[in-house]
């Protein structure tokens, strides 16, 4: 410890900073000793106990062996198969949310590429995605899109999807046919106030009940 003065001239003692910092790194030595300590304290047990469960079990096995217990023995069987197979179900639910997850954000990623190559509106491109993804379908080798069942390219889907919702795409049949002289085709179209909001909240029915009285 060093001596220090105070203001009013008073005279005390404290640790230095190199002081401190040397009882501090002791304490987290100390801490992390601890914790080491305790976490072997723990496998140990853990260790011990399961030795000690497989001894009784190996003992209980040999005691209906030698008793000739057959239903004991068909119930003990019974157990273990209960409990195989209780932990098959669980890796394979966590394997097929895994898969299915691992489908869902691939759909996602090829319905969003196909909407950004139609328009650069972010609402549209939404709605795009959506409209996109009830033909989206994952196969084994891949994300593929079908109409009517039929395994067909983004082509084929503008098509289909432009001509029951032309207003969604960038120009006028710029993107595929089917759209020619279509009055809710291309960006020239004026949308009213209430189709403005039901396409920021990308509410699609809003939009399309909004659009088809703007136009008619």
């Amino acid at each position: 410890m060093a001596k220090f003065t105070l203001a009013d001239g008073t005279e005390i003692e404290a640790f230095t900073a190199e002081e401190v910092e040397k009882l501090t790194e002791s304490k987290v030595s100390g801490l992390k000793n601890k914790v080491s300590e305790l976490l072997t304290e723990t496998k140990a047990e853990r260790e011990k106990r399961q030795q000690i469960e497989a001894e009784r079990e190996a003992a209980e096995l040999e005691r209906m062996q030698k008793d000739n217990d057959l239903q004991g023995l068909l119930e003990r069987e019974r157990k273990k198969a209960e409990e195989f197979n209780a932990k098959v179900s669980e890796l394979s639910e966590k394997l097929t949310a895994k898969e299915k997850k691992e489908q869902a954000d691939a759909i996602e990623r090829a319905t969003s590429e196909f909407a950004m190559l139609q328009t650069r509106d972010t609402a549209k491109m939404k709605l795009l995605r959506e409209q996109a993804a009830k033909y989206a379908k994952f196969t084994e080798n891949g994300v593929q899109f079908e109409v009517d069942g039929v395994a067909v390219d983004s082509n084929k889907l503008t098509e289909k999807l432009i001509s029951d919702y032309g207003f969604l795409f960038d120009g006028s049949g710029a993107n595929g046919g089917g759209s020619q002289g279509s009055k809710f085709s291309g960006a020239d179209n004026k949308t009213n106030a209430k189709a403005d909001e039901a396409k920021s909240k990308g509410d699609l029915n809003g939009f399309l009940a909004a659009a088809l009285t703007q136009n008619q």
